[in-house]
Parts: structure tokens; sequence; C-alpha cells
């Protein structure tokens, strides 16, 4: 099953210590994981956290600005997220503590009727 996390902070945030390990749990379970992150947030004092890989998932980022205004650095990010919604197709999205910029994960729902989960915690 393809599957995608949508998390709300860096790979290595506090944020998303909980989704690392669900998605860990899910690739020893033979699923294709795909996690998306922003790469740079206040929680990590807007320095760049960047892994390609995590725990056997594949991580993207979409767009940020280099920028400390989150209108200005997180809108890029959203219609970038919403970019790859769109063309890629997911069996599965996963958002994790729904937020601004994980909210766009519901256009696979509008658009291809992809089971979403939404959790929050």
């Amino acid at each position: 099953m393809k599957i995608l996390l949508l998390a709300s902070g860096t790979p290595h945030s506090s944020l998303t210590h909980r989704l690392v390990a669900f998605g860990a749990e899910l690739v020893r379970h033979g699923h294709n994981v795909t996690m998306a992150a922003p790469q740079r947030d206040r929680h990590s004092q807007w320095h760049t956290d960047k892994p390609t890989t995590l725990e056997g998932m594949t991580v993207i980022y979409p767009p940020q600005a280099p920028s400390r205004s989150y209108p200005v650095t997180f809108l890029p990010y959203i219609v970038g997220l919403a970019w790859h919604l769109i063309w890629q197709r997911y069996d599965l999205v996963y958002i994790y503590k729904p937020t601004p910029l994980t909210v766009m994960g519901l256009i696979t729902k509008l658009l291809r009727r992809t089971t979403i989960v939404a959790d929050y915690d």
C-alpha cells in the first residue's frame, strides 16, 4: 500500500517522533511510506533539517521560502504540497495533528476519493 504521512514539523522535531515511529512500523510491514514535512520551522530554530530517508521512509520537502515569517515561508509549501498531492496517487493519506500545513491532504479526498486518516492525538 502506498501511504503518505503529513507532518507539521521537521523530521527530527519533537512534533514528529510518534509519526516517524508509526511510519517505520508501516515500512516493516511492507508498505511504501512517504512522509511530507517542512525542512525548517520555529521548532528547529529555522535551521534546515532535511534527511532524504528516515527509518526506511522516503521524505519529501515541498518548497519553502527562506524567511521567518509564517505566511511567506509556508505559502509556497502549501502550494507545492497541493501540487504533489494532485499528481501522486496514494492509497492512504495520514494527517498527523491537522494544521493549515497538513490539511492540504484533504485535496486527495476531494479529487481522488483517497482514504484519509486524521490523527488529532
